[in-house]
């Protein structure tokens, strides 16, 4: 096999790594992203920064090389900024997926979107470009009126990093990415002009939406991108095979519960389509998916722990719950002002009893998305992959809940793997290793703690819980 390079541009960390056989990471460079400014609603951060840390991380892994290497690049999605056309120089901050300065803007046109959300498959969400960017430009009328002008352009993160780097000719980017800003109708694989209308963006500042494999795009001497791809698309081919019947769980920053449905697009009440990539005949894969928003925030503010010690035989706090979602509450509520809700009794618990019980409150949510996913065929396989799948009472509690074995993905670097083989022009990575976890009776509580943690999120909800 050639040996390919994968960058996957993440939220907290940007990572490269060399693939040989197998799509087996032999070299891996990780290095932490610059952090986000946080003010209120507002998340971002400095966008030249963050490609300073991106190319030092992709030359570490390629500095021995000689002669150019394939590149497959993995992207967060919805994070976007503009930038001058002439100069390059940004006139926004890096806008993280994160931000939901939108949050006031969104509902007061939901009602207005609903014809157009049947057609992108998403919601009308302040975690999307469009509406950000829409608010940035009713607030900024100096921007608004230099993109008017066409003088500026408009990218996500991969965009911006392939526009730079091959020194401002290429400005492109592929269904995975386009998809997620709300600008694009993901069955024609163009950008819409109705939806460019509802949120103002005149056409002239977008990229062009190219396949996602088969690319040329020569970054200097040493690397040239043959792919690009949003980061979940990536991890699902880097750790299952992608035939419809197989869910991947990814817990990393946040949760997605992923099932692809094949080259149709499909709509599941609650839940969102998104567009997985476009082969080089110009077919597009599909998946649905379920969101439980920013859980590794969560975790990491209940103080460290040793999941190890935690799988007990008994539930030592019966009735304490949580709702995970830090960012808004996900799928299939998609209530954004709902963020981490807590049961009264949880407040005098101990450390790592709170501790648990958020990682219960993971494990439900989740358990909850895969039932709906599954609907009236359940698929083969449920694989996890992401940080942490490593978490041993998330697997041993999941598998309990959904009473069937779970599927661990070795490999760490999912999206890694698969930005590595598509760079090859391969849309499954050998298919991971995976360990095998089953229902266990140490954690049996779980099954039936599920069903109280329903009736209790009914009641937090106002009757939302379940619809």
């Amino acid at each position: 096999m050639t040996t390919v390079v994968a960058l996957d541009l993440g939220s907290t960390r940007v990572k490269a790594a060399q693939l040989s056989a197998g799509f087996t990471c032999d070299v891996v460079v990780a290095l932490k992203a610059p952090d986000l400014r946080r003010d209120g609603l507002i998340c971002e951060c400095d966008a030249d920064a963050y490609l300073a840390v991106a190319a030092e991380a992709l030359d570490r892994v390629t500095k021995a090389r000689r002669a150019p290497v394939p590149v497959g690049l993995s992207c967060q999605r919805s994070s976007f900024l503009l930038w001058d056309r002439h100069t390059g120089i940004p006139v926004t901050p890096l806008v993280s997926w994160q931000d939901r300065r939108a949050a006031g803007w969104c509902p007061q046109r939901e009602a207005a979107f609903a014809s157009l959300s049947i057609r992108t498959g998403l919601r009308l969400s302040p975690h999307y470009a469009g509406p950000k960017l829409a608010y940035i430009l009713k607030t900024d009328p100096q921007l608004r009126r230099q993109v008017s002008a066409g003088s500026v352009l408009f990218g996500t993160l991969d965009t911006y990093a392939l526009w730079k780097w091959s020194g401002g000719t290429h400005h492109e980017t592929d269904i995975s990415m386009a998809a997620r800003t709300l600008l694009a109708d993901p069955v024609a694989g163009v950008w819409a002009p109705d939806l460019l209308d509802f949120f103002g963006i005149p056409p002239v500042v977008l990229p062009q939406i190219v396949t996602t494999t088969g690319r040329h795009i020569a970054l200097g001497q040493r690397h040239v991108v043959t792919a690009g791809v949003a980061d979940q698309a990536a991890g699902l081919v880097g750790s299952c095979r992608c035939d419809g019947n197989v869910i991947l769980v990814n817990l990393g920053t946040g949760g997605f519960v992923i099932r692809p449905v094949g080259c149709t697009m499909v709509t599941l009440p609650g839940y969102l389509t998104g567009a997985l990539w476009t082969r080089p005949r110009g077919s597009t894969d599909y998946a649905l998916e379920g969101t439980v928003n920013g859980i590794g925030a969560g975790l990491a503010a209940c103080g460290a722990g040793k999941e190890a010690l935690l799988i007990v035989d008994a539930d030592s706090a019966p009735d304490a719950y949580c709702l995970p979602d830090t960012c808004g509450l996900g799928s299939p509520h998609w209530l954004p002002e709902v963020a981490a809700q807590w049961s009264d009794n949880t407040r005098t618990l101990p450390v790592h009893e709170r501790r648990r019980i958020y990682m219960e409150g993971i494990v439900f949510r989740v358990t909850r998305i895969i039932n709906d996913l599954d609907g009236a065929r359940q698929c083969d396989r449920v694989v996890l992959a992401g940080g942490l799948s490593r978490n041993a009472f998330i697997v041993a509690a999941l598998a309990t809940t959904l009473d069937r074995p779970l599927y661990t993905c070795v490999d760490p670097e999912a999206s890694l793997r698969g930005a590595g083989a598509l760079a090859l022009g391969a849309f499954e990575a050998d298919c991971a290793a995976t360990t095998r976890a089953v229902p266990r009776e140490h954690v049996g509580y779980a099954k039936e703690k599920y069903l109280r943690w329903l009736a209790w999120c009914d009641d937090v909800l106002g009757g939302a819980g379940r619809d």
